[in-house]
């Protein structure tokens, strides 16, 4: 047999000289053909033992689609294409649906994940590194805007940030300089009950290590014997003072201008967050008055910075906090 065998799947091609064998020239290279044709099924420890260049393979154990570029060893030549530098899945601008998703693994959280350019670009505008930071540029200069993870269930970004809608925030008080409001939406009555307690809506949680400006504007009523007493919950290890400004607890109600809210005797004193402050009336519990607390409050530790009330003395006449009344926490450091 002086015949030569083909360069790829390697099929005998007997001389002219040769005779024909049925089971080595024509049946051994249909067997050929019908293992080689099409992605070579195999495991990866069974994989061909002398790849074509171009030859591909699928890997029952792993699930990998491999193709050969030929060279020697053949261990070394089997390449997982979508791991080569510039894969194109699409070059028409259509869309490429994956049924599955994406998973890019690359050894540095700082290796860029997901790229997106225009063509003509000379940087991506856009850009996903390995930790989900988020980058966004031009497309000819170093991006400039970013928006990251900076810490347990914390999102920043290093630049400014423009917010067409609402914001809302139910969490920590955190956004340097942005002021979150709360407010009562209906009046809350409490009876017989000289136990401090934080009112159901005028109430923050803080962050710690931070610095804020914090207003309660409250909406006061009472009988004459159950005058509304305040104290403050502040995060423990808090600093700061809280300044209070409202009828005195000598007004309730004892004159026609002093139940119009007019020629109210007034309190103007600065206190610790704990002190209890106590204010007067007019001459119905629907009737109110306004008082204002505020404070600049130091946090060490996070938690609820909140109004607490009660009735000074225990009246079966309803202490009112009326609706409308309103708070605001604004973060300055």
């Amino acid at each position: 047999m002086t015949g030569t065998n083909t360069s790829r799947l390697g099929l005998y091609r007997p001389a002219a000289s040769d005779d024909i064998n049925v089971a080595t020239d024509l049946n051994g290279n249909y067997d050929k053909l019908d293992t080689f044709v099409g992605t070579t099924v195999c495991t990866s420890s069974t994989r061909p033992n002398a790849p074509y260049s171009g030859q591909s393979i699928y890997e029952t154990d792993t699930g990998r689609f491999l193709v050969s570029n030929g060279t020697s060893p053949a261990s070394g030549s089997w390449k997982d294409p979508l791991t080569a530098t510039n894969s194109t899945l699409s070059s028409s601008g259509g869309t490429v649906t994956v049924p599955a998703r994406l998973l890019s693994q690359r050894t540095s959280s700082t290796s860029t994940a997901l790229d997106v350019q225009v063509s003509g670009d000379s940087v991506a505008r856009f850009n996903v590194n390995q930790a989900g930071k988020l980058e966004w540029g031009s497309g000819s200069a170093t991006r400039d805007t970013n928006l990251y993870r900076s810490g347990a269930n914390v999102l920043a970004t290093d630049d400014s940030l423009t917010v067409g809608g609402g914001v809302t925030a139910t969490g920590a008080v955190a956004g340097l300089n942005v002021p979150v409001y709360v407010y009562k939406a209906a009046a809350t009555d409490r009876t017989s009950t000289t136990t401090l307690a934080e009112d159901p809506d005028l109430t923050f949680t803080l962050a710690g290590s931070a610095v804020y400006v914090v207003e309660f504007h409250l909406f006061v009523g009472s009988g004459t014997t159950g005058l509304m007493t305040t104290d403050w919950t502040v995060p423990s290890g808090a600093s700061g003072l809280k300044a209070v400004t409202g009828p005195a607890s000598t007004a309730v109600g004892d004159g026609g201008a002093h139940n119009l809210g007019d020629d109210v005797n007034g309190r103007f004193g600065v206190h610790g967050f704990s002190t209890t402050v106590t204010y007067g009336c007019r001459n119905s519990n629907t009737n109110l008055l306004h008082a204002i607390e505020t404070a600049t409050v130091i946090t060490s530790t996070g938690g609820t910075c909140a109004i607490r009330w009660a009735q000074a003395a225990s009246s079966s006449t309803a202490t009112r906090m009326g609706l409308g009344a309103w708070a605001r926490a604004t973060r300055i450091a």
